[in-house]
């Protein structure tokens, strides 16, 4: 093969490569400009209404310092930058279509530069969604730390309060009610002798005023031994969802291991029980004891059925009204548990249904729309699907959450 067939081979092989070389003269003008360079490079040129003859033109609009350092390059040849970063957006209205690029510049001679380009663009695409997945866990690394405080600081309380209490109510049994009776016994066995001193109607006056007393103070010890049983019995649910809290908060989130969805719904419900009873919602649980466990994110699944009770008792909240009930259904149905919440709120109509899972959409004065999009969205990581109907509006809803035992 001669030299210039030799040369033309060489041409056609740069001219294909997939990475940018141009080659311009001292002043930039363009001399050689294979595939990739012009696919890289025209848009911008169009955008900026240059021909595309001279490179140092569009050099000086999208990388000024690019140009500043071919001009203060002094050397005969040589290296005057080597893969520098650069950004240029030929459509200022949509940053979607930003192009980040990589540059190297070489003087061949005094009359000649290479410029060699390369697109990192996706690479860059991918390095942002990297950072923002490490400023999220660190977000909520930081999170987990301060619930963890917090979680601690109100146990210590809690603790604090339940120990007051049961001094308070050792203290009611030492009460002055029994005084009170034996004093009464007395007076009674004795009310002639009493009479004879101070006179018959004192000593019966007297006989029906510690009766009285007697029988005022212990209606009030009974009632303060219920207040406290109550409020010991709060103390005691707090601690049970705290300890339910430092549960999952201690989990790492992400971390797939074994897990139950009946544990799970039962956590849930029982950190939503006090709402719950206040609402006076009757609560219906169908969750057969022997149920396999699932592969899945315990936090994260446990952040699921939190929003799908609170979205019910908001539903409810907004129908009004008395003898609202919460249905809770986990059964395994082929390779899959399938768990169903069920509620009697305000429901919805066939066109909402289509509106649900999008982001942003609610039906609630004062929501977000992020419930239950955030919901799909840790399903749809755990290979699981949900769905929500209701027969129109008024007349409550269902979700159904569908998770497949086995892993694709």
């Amino acid at each position: 093969m001669d030299i210039q067939a030799q040369t033309q081979q060489m041409l056609s092989i740069i001219y294909q490569i997939p990475v940018g070389i141009v080659q311009t003269d001292k002043r930039g003008a363009v001399q050689e400009m294979n595939a990739m360079a012009i696919q890289y490079l025209m848009p911008h040129f169009v955008a900026n209404q240059l021909t595309g003859e001279n490179l140092f033109d569009l050099l000086s609009v999208v990388f000024p310092n690019a140009l500043e350092a071919l001009k203060s390059y002094q050397k005969p040849s040589g290296n005057i930058l080597q893969q520098e970063r650069f950004s240029v957006n030929h459509n200022s209205q949509n940053p979607a279509t930003e192009q980040h690029l990589i540059l190297t510049i070489n003087r061949l001679d005094e009359k000649s530069y290479l410029f060699i380009l390369d697109d990192l663009t996706e690479l860059y695409k991918k390095e942002q969604q990297l950072f923002a997945i490490q400023q999220e866990q660190a977000v909520e690394r930081g999170k987990f730390e301060v619930i963890s405080g917090v979680l601690h600081d109100i146990g210590n309380a809690v603790v604090g309060f339940g120990s007051y209490l049961t001094k308070v109510k050792q203290l009611t049994k030492s009460n002055d009610a029994s005084l009170l009776s034996k004093l009464a016994q007395f007076v009674k066995a004795n009310e002639a002798a009493i009479g004879q001193a101070i006179g018959t109607p004192k000593a019966q006056a007297m006989v029906q005023l510690i009766d009285g007393l007697k029988a005022k103070q212990e209606d009030h010890t009974a009632k303060m031994e219920k207040a406290i049983t109550d409020q010991m019995n709060i103390v005691a649910h707090v601690k049970d969802v705290l300890n339910i809290q430092r549960q999952y908060i201690g989990s790492e989130s992400g971390e797939r291991s074994l897990v139950s969805l009946r544990g799970i719904i039962n956590d849930a419900l029982a950190m939503q029980l006090a709402t719950l009873e206040k609402r006076n919602i009757e609560v219906q649980t169908f969750m057969p004891d022997r149920l396999p466990p699932v592969k899945g994110d315990h936090t994260k699944l446990m952040q699921v059925f939190l929003n799908l009770i609170k979205n019910s008792v908001e539903a409810m909240d907004q129908q009004g009204g008395d003898g609202h009930t919460l249905s809770l259904e986990l059964t395994k149905e082929q390779d899959c548990l399938v768990a169903r919440v069920s509620d009697t709120g305000i429901g919805f109509d066939k066109p909402q249904k289509q509106q649900m899972f999008q982001r942003g959409f609610t039906t609630k004065p004062m929501g977000s729309g992020l419930g239950l999009n955030g919901c799909q969205s840790i399903l749809q990581t755990h290979n699981a699907t949900i769905d929500i109907d209701s027969p129109g509006p008024g007349k409550g809803a269902t979700v159904t959450i569908t998770y497949p035992l086995t892993e694709p």
